[in-house]
């Protein structure tokens, strides 16, 4: 497919979305990178089939989406996708709901990958073909997506501009094959230890505007602190206080999409308002204003 096919194909899909109006493709020697960043004004639905070849994408917004053969997959802020997408004849249907939407993606054409993919992105195709060919998360690395998920800056032009984007194109390639590679190895958690770690998690959720401290939460569970922590982390791939500090701000994120104002959201998840600004715009990448209606 050459550059500028794949490039009608992918801004078919994007303008379909509703998101067109900011997005930047820029053909690189691996691919296409494609970014856009707005906000919406209502929820968009639309049905689409993807051009075949490999789809790596990054993005932070509300969204679900399901295929018929691939599966299904949703979510409530951050996500990270991988598709192998071949001839398939049924399209993706998928809602957006409004507010951000900000997207980095990479496409590479099945000729692009049979013939110069570099080592990385073979990788990632080799293991998608071994197993399930959509392959998705709602925990990739929130500082990693929000800084691809930023325009290149403008004073980067020329071939300067081109460099940087296939910088970013390699560090989207480089977080999805780690996220692969991680998941792939074999859960070593023994039964009882997820239990109190998934009781632990029930605990927080009931209480994510004044969670209990550790030693609390551990008396609670029946188990000491420590062993508490390393349960938590190796069944959730994060640590108690940043699990916290995601669902306190993917609740407020909903609130605020719901249109609760600001100081009132921040309020409700246990924040100050000034606390929560600074939180929100470095997990998002986009300040908590931003989410108010155009």
């Amino acid at each position: 497919m050459p550059a500028d096919t794949a490039d009608a194909a992918i801004r078919a899909v994007v303008e379909k979305a509703g998101l067109v109006e900011t997005l930047e493709t820029v053909p690189l020697r691996h691919g296409l990178l494609h970014q856009s960043a707005q906000v919406l004004d209502a929820p968009q639905q639309y049905s689409a089939p993807l051009p075949p070849g490999l789809h790596l994408s990054c993005g932070i917004a509300r969204l679900r989406s399901a295929h018929p053969r691939l599966g299904d997959f949703r979510f409530d802020g951050l996500g990270l996708t991988a598709i192998l997408y071949e001839d398939e004849p049924e399209p993706f249907e998928t809602r957006i709901d409004k507010g951000p939407a900000l997207s980095c993606g990479l496409y590479l054409t099945r000729a692009q990958l049979d013939d110069a993919a570099p080592e990385g992105l073979g990788d990632i195709a080799v293991r998608l073909a071994a197993g399930s060919r959509l392959r998705a998360t709602d925990r990739p690395p929130a500082t990693v997506v929000a800084s691809l998920c930023r325009p290149v800056d403008p004073w980067f032009q020329g071939a300067a501009r081109r460099l940087a984007m296939e910088a970013r194109a390699l560090e989207l390639a480089a977080m999805t094959l780690n996220w692969l590679s991680l998941s792939a190895q074999p859960d070593s958690r023994p039964a009882l230890q997820t239990r109190r770690a998934e009781r632990a998690r029930e605990i927080l959720e009931a209480n994510l505007a004044d969670p209990p401290d550790l030693t609390r939460l551990a008396r609670e569970v029946g188990v000491n602190v420590r062993s508490l922590t390393q349960a938590f982390r190796l069944t959730f791939d994060a640590s108690i206080a940043a699990y916290v500090t995601r669902r306190r701000l993917e609740t407020a994120h909903g609130l605020l999409v719901e249109g609760m104002g600001v100081a009132a959201a921040a309020g409700r998840v246990g924040y100050s308002p000034a606390h929560f600004s600074t939180a929100f715009l470095r997990h998002y990448g986009y300040r908590p204003t931003d989410l108010r209606p155009h």
